[in-house]
């Protein structure tokens, strides 16, 4: 439908706040004369434990899947979504679509939650099944960031420490507007991944919301001493406690000093203009630091 298709839906996908499901499952049995299919389905492993129950019900070749949040609510569910694309949602006040630029040229990000899922069913030696717009060739499915580097004039690559992560991520951290070739480290567009913007999204505080760390460790033969700079969010604005962090440093007390997304740069040893590109081998070094 959003995306002009002629093909009437046959599918209609509900999701209901916590102990909320019961009257909905009443009124599509009892007023639309739908029959239950299966009335405990297992969710699909990329939901997580975002759902409590999911209940199907069909009429012939219609069906309605009823999908019950956890306490932690509806919005939880949807941000589990296992692509961008199927972040989507119908309410009384219309149509909401979280990734409207993306979704409308076709292009379908996988979600960590589905990463997460692929891996386990690769780990397994199965193959888990398809859902939503991940198994449909309209979309251009995408695994990484990647497909941004298209849309600037140059970047680097940086690590994510991401609030609900399982793991950091390699990711394109582009240079700011104008800039074609990278001198400073504050060419860097580092609030596309850390929002660094005051509440009234005006005031950015770059100077003072990053640390760097040189590393005074035995290097291996040949490289080069490191450094790496540390970017966090604005002070100001909300943020959800990063998990990835608390779990990488071991931390149990004063957990609500890390919040928000952790941006960071490469660069060399007390030289933090002279830029690096990060890879995974990088994510051990500033674990350490993190240990540290």
């Amino acid at each position: 439908m959003l995306m002009g298709s002629d093909k009437s839906p046959k599918n209609l996908n509900l999701i209901t706040p916590f102990e909320c499901a019961d009257v909905l499952y009443a009124y599509i049995v009892s007023d639309l004369q739908y029959a239950h299919v299966d009335t405990d389905a297992t969710p699909h492993c990329a939901f997580g434990d975002s759902l409590n129950s999911l209940v199907i019900f069909e009429k012939g070749n219609l069906n309605i899947t009823v999908s019950e949040a956890t306490p932690d609510g509806i919005f939880n569910v949807v941000t589990s979504s296992p692509t961008t694309t199927d972040m989507t949602i119908m309410t009384p006040g219309g149509l909401a679509v979280y990734y409207p630029h993306w979704t409308m040229r076709k292009i379908a990000l996988e979600s960590h939650w589905m990463r997460r899922a692929n891996f386990d069913s690769e780990e397994q030696m199965f193959v888990g099944p398809s859902i939503g717009c991940a198994g449909k060739s309209i979309f251009s499915m995408e695994r990484t960031m990647n497909f941004l580097e298209e849309h600037y004039d140059g970047f680097m690559r940086g690590l994510v420490y991401g609030t609900s992560a399982s793991t950091p991520h390699v990711v394109s951290v582009p240079f700011r507007d104008g800039i074609d070739k990278l001198g400073d480290i504050s060419h860097l567009q580092v609030t596309h991944w850390v929002n660094q913007l005051g509440p009234d999204l005006f005031v950015s505080l770059t100077g003072r919301l990053h640390k760097t760390y040189n590393l005074i460790v035995e290097m291996p033969v040949g490289a080069p001493a490191l450094g790496y700079t540390f970017f966090c969010k604005h002070p100001g604005v909300f943020a959800a406690p990063n998990r990835l962090i608390w779990m990488i440093a071991g931390i149990t007390e004063n957990v609500d000093d890390v919040t928000g997304n952790v941006l960071v740069v490469k660069h060399a040893h007390r030289r933090n203009n002279d830029i690096m590109d990060c890879d995974k081998v990088d994510m051990e070094w500033v674990n350490h630091i993190m240990k540290q």
